[in-house]
């Protein structure tokens, strides 16, 4: 009898064991098929959700602005875009907030345009394509006429066209006059014979484009949960910078493309660039919170700071977790 009960014990230690290291269910969506998302898209396909305890399921939502929709509604839990919209949905009163930026600098990184533009003031009058309105493109678009002193209200149309390639054929066919695309998409307009009018890289400019999203809510109710998907975040950056070729083929697989010269211009925005700390960048929501404060009196007064929170990074950061990833 007590070998049978013995028996028994180990049993229901060993169910409860297994039970308890079930992986918890996760829906990310993520808004483009440009590199931004590549990160997320090397700590699934790298199994490091999977070493983390996590079985993250991917949702694609074009758009940053509907994808912020899906997390308000609860349809997705965490969500890998364009912080903006959960800027100007934060502003709004809804419970949003970034916790890491995967990327710093401008994936659409340049300004394509036809032939005979030449010189920023040629853009007057001219008509510029986005991807959707309040997505990353339009906010960057408006940014950078801005920078080059035009009004994007007034001196130039910008319109909504959709994907890089959508806007690539537009470009063709006369539609738009020009649009902005990553390193990656530049490859089809230069195959295409569409020039560059300037590199967004030279003026300075930190966005928010490739952000991890999530509600406070959500972050207080799964507080373990978040520490985990930070840390599997963390770590697929390191392999990214050290697997160029494994991450290559991820990239490949997401992107839907085998160009060697897209996959590697699409690696250098996203992987390269990408921080080893991928704090949240207070710089990009200043630039968020100036170009909302036009529509938005909320946002002229508003800190960057209440909109993001940075304990999850911090914690690997201050435990010395990611230095001693570098320093293996």
């Amino acid at each position: 009898m007590k070998t049978i009960l013995c028996f028994i014990l180990a049993l229901t230690l060993t169910t409860v064991g297994s039970a308890q290291a079930q992986p918890q269910k996760l829906l990310v969506a993520y808004s483009t098929t440009a590199s931004g998302p590549a990160v997320a898209w090397v700590a699934k396909d790298g199994r490091f959700f999977d070493k983390n305890g996590l079985d993250v399921s991917f949702i694609f939502i074009g758009g940053s602005g509907v994808m912020t929709q899906a997390l308000v509604g609860g349809s997705v839990q965490i969500a890998v875009g364009g912080g903006s919209a959960a800027v100007a949905s934060s502003l709004a009163g809804i419970d949003l907030v970034m916790t890491s930026s995967l990327v710093h600098k401008p994936v659409l990184r340049y300004l394509v345009t036809k032939k005979e533009i030449t010189r920023p003031e040629q853009l007057k009058g001219k008509t510029l394509g986005i991807s959707r309105f309040g997505s990353s493109s339009d906010i960057l678009l408006r940014l950078t006429l801005k920078k080059i002193g035009l009004d994007p209200q007034r001196d130039v149309t910008v319109l909504q066209v959709g994907s890089a390639p959508l806007r690539v054929g537009a470009l063709k066919t006369g539609s738009i006059d020009g649009s902005l695309m990553s390193m990656g998409e530049r490859v089809l307009t230069d195959e295409a014979g569409f020039p560059v009018l300037f590199d967004l890289a030279d003026l300075g400019i930190e966005v928010l484009q490739a952000d991890v999203i999530a509600s406070r809510t959500f972050m207080r109710n799964q507080e373990d949960l978040m520490k985990r998907f930070t840390k599997a975040i963390v770590e697929a950056i390191h392999y990214g910078k050290r697997q160029k070729r494994e991450t290559m083929e991820i990239l490949s697989r997401y992107m839907k493309t085998k160009d060697a010269r897209v996959l590697e211009a699409s690696y250098d925005a996203s992987i390269t660039l990408a921080p080893e700390k991928p704090y949240p960048t207070l710089k990009g929501v200043e630039v968020s919170l100036a170009e909302l404060a036009g529509k938005n009196p909320k946002a002229a007064t508003a800190k960057p700071e209440q909109f993001v929170d940075m304990r999850f990074v911090k914690e690997l950061d201050q435990g010395g977790y990611i230095d001693s990833l570098y320093s293996r």
